[in-house]
């Protein structure tokens, strides 16, 4: 966890690809990709997803309730 919290200050001006089922380990990323049977659902930053994927919206309440 704490490898991934850190992450922006190692990967600061280059592209990083980071793998994830915790929205948690990428919500401030500038472009998040959201897969559904190996393909690309949709596609933006956490706040855009919120309002348009049902998939990545559904995942994030599950996953705030479990915290």
């Amino acid at each position: 966890k704490g490898d991934i919290r850190n992450l922006g200050s190692y990967s600061k001006g280059i592209t990083t690809i980071v793998i994830s089922h915790r929205i948690s380990s990428f919500i401030k990323a500038d472009n998040i990709f959201v897969l559904d049977k190996g393909r690309v659902e949709n596609s933006g930053t956490h706040r855009e997803l919120i309002k348009k994927s049902d998939i990545y919206k559904s995942i994030y309440k599950i996953q705030k309730l479990e915290e």
